[in-house]
């Protein structure tokens, strides 16, 4: 204990007894000594006399300090945080703070681009404190092939995603968190079902029929393309995510690395930590846009429309009979609901000093706007432990189990929605379905929809089981031994059933399965001499994949109780297909780096595959990339500049995603060729022993820059990206005895910019905002195809041609309507215009086939990206993406019937086509029923530029708000951490496609009334005790 002097005046409340003992005691501050104790106080007065009074005096005091940087500058905004809680305070425009604080408190002095300080506060008054740069960012590691480097070492295209955007969806893949937030990535969303992989392309398309998606690494086993595999992780699961794009990065994955690769690490538990629980909760809604019903005809008006044209002229009893039920119906209202997603994950992680471990287990259940089910349960483990101090051991397991309920009707439910007529009498007198529409003389769906779904049982089943082994030894601190073993399996089932009553039983069964099997051995060099870094990876790879799948079709059926094939009349399709592939590697990469200021990465990878002919089993890849730190050399002491790195890069890579068997013949089995009654086996296509693999050439020169301490920052990367030696099925002349081999065709070209710019636009103790923009531009061009210019290749409506953009439309180019006689006019390949006149009496197909070209236009966007916005304000945050794409094209085939048949709904604007000489319509002449079978009625329409819409679009597609509970208030209630959130999802839309979601049409070009947009909200939370 120990005793100091101070002057002061104190007021003390004292009991009476004591005030009558103390009554004539006067406290002079001169001599009054205070003693401090744990507890209490001793005032020692004048007359000797002591009194103790339990009392604590505070010891809070008011500091004053400055910070400035290594240079000597005041740095603006630095955040000062008081014992890492919530207590904070930031530097003014001079670099000045004050804060009050306790004897014994920690203050953290944290800035970007600047490494973190912490000081004990004990008498200090006035603080001067200096922050040093930070290397944190370029020293900060991200994955790439085979390993992790850091940033600073890095030579080629590699994008980190911050996995924060996985929070940000509520879509079941994480792959559709990537949507707008990646540059030169484009993923479209898939509709067919919540668990359907999306369609994702990495800097254009590479190939015409061998795969053109990344391939997608987990814990460094690579994933199937097929099946649930990586796109059943659960997004709460994934650490980090990171986009290999150029030869740098991708080339030691060889043949596999052709279309980029997306490596995916999930989480693991933290070493010397205690059970942590992590639990998350999501519902979830969306419904579809609707206001399409606002275009279509009404009962009363379709009913108008096809008396017009003649449709009730033998008949016209039934027309008053349909008018005098004035019926309307709105069949979006009964065929589609509201999407209802509930989501439900937790796990469990923790570890001692020799072993960590990470649990999940998640539940998705989906209602969609079609009535259909699905439920999706997934788990997960990980475990590591080291073994001894030079071994260590991971295991890592998953599993997924799908099972969906399929509400299948007659056709497309959104598009019965649109086509539907509606004076249909839909229920009958006791309100339930009709078992058939009452279609009369007109064309159209004769089945109830309602009806058929109510009387279909649709059901499928998807597994996934999967697993790793990884084991490292260290025998020396730079030497790395590492072995990964992985195997997954993939099994569809599916069945359905359409009851006697809907068309006399009808029976699909489909069973398929798939093993796939990896194995890698690597040795990792690490040393270092002075300021020579080196870093060698060498390895062996091998890859096994195994297919089979079994199709029945069969119908007429005396009963629905046996719903199986023995039970069938007919068994008309019957299909069984089994595969075996594999291929085999060996790959190594230097990395070399001096002074962390020049960096070199030279990389070479040999694959073998079955895939190929016995005189190309095996091609050879390699790449060379450097990066210049170019700050370390010139803006060291730059206050403006605080990172510029310049990259470059050259190499080749390749792609086997062909058929099993491509280059060998095939044989196969027909009725007709039997002998003694038995079929026997045909050639139907030859062998191809010089089939070898497509090639790409990739050239990338990059810059990588971090202005203002970082406040702005941001990446530019452009390059060339030659496919050679495309795979597809060259056409043979009929003397060879086959009509097409698969062959080694042409060569594309996808040139591009990528820009990615992050900002820091304002942060002090309270609020921050950050923003994220990217954009992608792309040009793809077909180089040659085997030497002649006038080859197309087919690839729905869009064809691949010498010279032309790839994927560009090959139909009619439409010239608008003829004033004079109202048929529709069409621009022949030498600029003529043909006025083509309906063909009663028979095909007219090859008329207009005959007028089909080449539009230079293409399905394939030329710019794609996003913007993100992120706000936080004390415990409040919220984040909201707007994502775009431009340049491209889709042929609209979803509303033809609209426009064309007149036995379906029409759109309220037929009711102004062309009706006499002179009329300026949009829409030709509408045809005029002629007492002749429905059938024989044609249409004047087939698909042509009149439906070729621009896809370009820009989209609200997200907005996230949440709150974090105060941590005293969480402390009290004994969770660790508690946000509670809301979510918005395409809330808005701009786009010059109709009705449809421009951001689900198909590469081909095409888009059909399958799916609409869907505007979806979420409530969710997470909490970790």
């Amino acid at each position: 204990m120990t005793s100091k002097k101070v002057r002061t005046a104190l007021l003390f409340s004292l009991k009476t007894s004591l005030k009558k003992k103390l009554a004539a005691l006067f406290l002079i501050a001169s001599v009054l000594d205070v003693q401090s104790g744990n507890d209490s106080k001793k005032l020692k007065t004048a007359n000797k006399q002591v009194v103790t009074i339990t009392h604590e005096i505070s010891n809070q005091q008011k500091i004053h300090g400055i910070v400035k940087d290594h240079t000597g500058l005041p740095l603006i905004g630095v955040t000062i945080v008081v014992n890492d809680k919530q207590q904070a305070t930031t530097t003014d425009f001079d670099g000045k703070f004050e804060i009050t604080v306790t004897n014994g408190d920690v203050l953290s002095f944290s800035f970007l681009g600047f490494k973190t300080k912490k000081i004990k506060i004990t008498d200090q008054v006035l603080l001067h404190v200096t922050l040093e740069p930070s290397t944190k960012e370029l020293d900060e590691l991200i994955l790439v092939g085979y390993g992790k480097t850091s940033r600073n070492k890095i030579t080629g295209a590699v994008t980190k995603v911050d996995t924060k955007v996985l929070q940000n969806t509520q879509n079941v893949s994480f792959a559709d968190a990537l949507i707008g937030v990646v540059p030169g990535l484009f993923v479209q969303e898939n509709f067919a079902s919540p668990d359907a992989p999306p369609s994702i392309l990495l800097r254009g398309v590479g190939s015409i029929s061998a795969s053109t998606e990344p391939m997608i690494v987990v814990d460094g086993v690579q994933m199937p393309r097929s099946g649930l595999g990586a796109f059943s992780l659960n997004a709460a699961d994934i650490k980090e995510i990171s986009i290999l794009k150029d030869a740098a990065s991708t080339s030691i994955y060889g043949s596999k690395g052709t279309n980029g690769v997306i490596i995916v690490t999930t989480k693991r538990g933290n070493r010397n930590a205690g059970l942590q629980v992590s639990f998350n909760t999501r519902l979830g809604l969306k419904k579809a846009d609707e206001s399409f019903t606002n275009d279509l005809m009404n009962g009363s008006q379709k009913l108008d429309y096809e008396e017009s044209l003649g449709f009730y002229k033998s008949n016209p009893a039934l027309l008053q009979k349909r008018r005098n039920s004035n019926t309307d119906v709105n069949w979006a209202d009964l065929l589609l609901k509201n999407e209802i997603n509930r989501e439900n994950d937790i796990s469990f992680s923790g570890g001692s000093d020799k072993i960590n471990y990470y649990t999940s287990v998640t539940y998705n259940n989906v209602e969609n706007i079609f009535g259909s089910h699905y439920k999706r349960y997934t788990a997960t483990t990980r475990v590591d432990f080291d073994w001894g101090t030079r071994f260590k051991v991971g295991f890592s397991g998953n599993f997924g189990n799908v099972n969906e309920e399929d509400k299948r009707t007659i056709g497309s439910p959104f598009s019965n929605a649109f086509l539907l007529n509606p004076w249909l009498t839909v229920f009958d007198e006791n309100g339930d379905p009709l078992r058939l529409l009452d279609v009369g003389n007109s064309s159209g769906i004769p089945y109830n929809p309602l009806y058929v779904r109510d009387n279909t049982n649709v059901s499928a089943n998807r597994k996934n089981i999967g697993g790793s082994v990884n084991l490292t030894y260290t025998p020396f601190r730079w030497l790395s031994l590492n072995g990964v073993l992985g195997a997954n399996y993939n099994s569809t089932k599916s069945s359905s059933f359409e009851k006697v009553i809907v068309n006399g039983g009808v029976l699909s069964y489909a069973n398929g399965d798939n093993n796939n099997y990896t194995g890698t051995l690597t040795a990792t060099i690490a040393k270092k001499f002075k300021k020579h870094n080196f870093d060698i990876v060498m390895g062996n790879e091998f890859n096994e994949y195994e297919t089979n799948s079994l199709s029945v079709f069969a119908r007429d059926f005396n009963s629905d109780a046996i719903q199986t094939i023995s039970a069938a009349k007919t068994v008309s399709t019957l299909s069984e297909r089994k595969s075996h592939a594999g291929s085999l590697s060996y790959f190594s990469r230097l990395n070399y780096s001096f002074d962390n200021t020049y960096n070199l990465s030279l990389s070479c990878r040999r694959d073998g595959s079955s895939r190929f002919g016995d005189n190309h089993k095996y091609a050879n890849f390699w790449s060379v990339g450097t990066s210049w730190n170019i700050h370390d050399d010139f803006f060291k002491e730059s206050m403006h500049v605080s990172s510029l790195k310049l990259r470059a890069s050259i190499g080749t890579s390749g792609n086997d995603f062909i058929g099993d068997f491509a280059s060998q013949s095939l044989y196969g089995y027909r009725s007709q060729i039997n002998y003694a009654g038995s079929a026997v086996p045909y050639l139907t296509r030859g062998e191809n022993a010089d089939l070898t693999w497509e090639k790409n050439n990739n050239k990338n020169i990059g810059l990588d820059y971090g202005l203002f301490r970082n406040r702005i920052s941001g990446t530019i990367d452009y390059y060339i990206r030659d496919t050679k030696d495309l795979l597809n099925s060259k056409p043979l002349p009929l003397t060879s005895g086959f009509t097409e081999l698969i062959s080694n065709v042409g060569d594309f070209r996808n040139e591009g910019i990528e820009i990615s710019l992050h900002l820091l636009n304002f942060r002090n103790k309270h609020f921050s905002w950050t923003s994220d923009f990217n954009i992608a531009f792309n040009k793809g061009t077909v180089l040659s195809l085997s030497n002649e210019k006038d080859l197309l290749i087919n690839s729905g409506s869009t064809v691949f041609k010498e010279g032309s953009a790839i994927r560009s439309f090959y139909i009619t180019d439409w010239a608008g309507v003829n004033p004079k006689t109202g048929f529709n006019q069409y621009r022949s390949k030498d600029g003529k215009l043909t006025d083509y006149n309906t063909n009663r009496t028979g095909s007219n197909t090859n008329e207009i086939n005959g007028l089909r070209q080449v539009v230079n236009k293409t399905s394939i966007p030329k710019y794609h990206g996003g913007l993100t916005n992120t706000f936080q304000f004390r415990n409040l945050d919220m984040s909201f993406l707007i994502s775009y794409a431009g340049g491209h094209y889709v042929l609209n085939k979803g509303i033809y019937n609209l426009y064309n048949n007149p036995a379906f709904n029409q759109h309220v604007t037929v009711a102004a086509a062309w009706k006499n000489p002179g009329d300026q319509a949009d829409l030709a002449v509408r045809q005029v029923y002629l007492a002749r079978p429905t059938s024989a009625m044609v249409s004047d329409y087939k698909a042509s530029s009149q439906f070729l819409q621009d896809a370009s679009y820009i989209k609200w597609k997200n907005i996230t708000l949440g709150y974090t509970l105060n941590k005293i208030v969480s402390d009290k209630i004994g969770i660790q951490r508690l946000r509670i959130y809301v979510q918005g999802q395409n809330l808005l839309t701009k786009t010059a496609v109709s009705y449809i979601d421009p951001e689900y049409a198909t590469a081909s070009g095409g888009i059909g009334l399958s799916s609409s947009l869907l505007r979806g909200y979420s409530f969710g939370l997470n909490a970790n005790f």
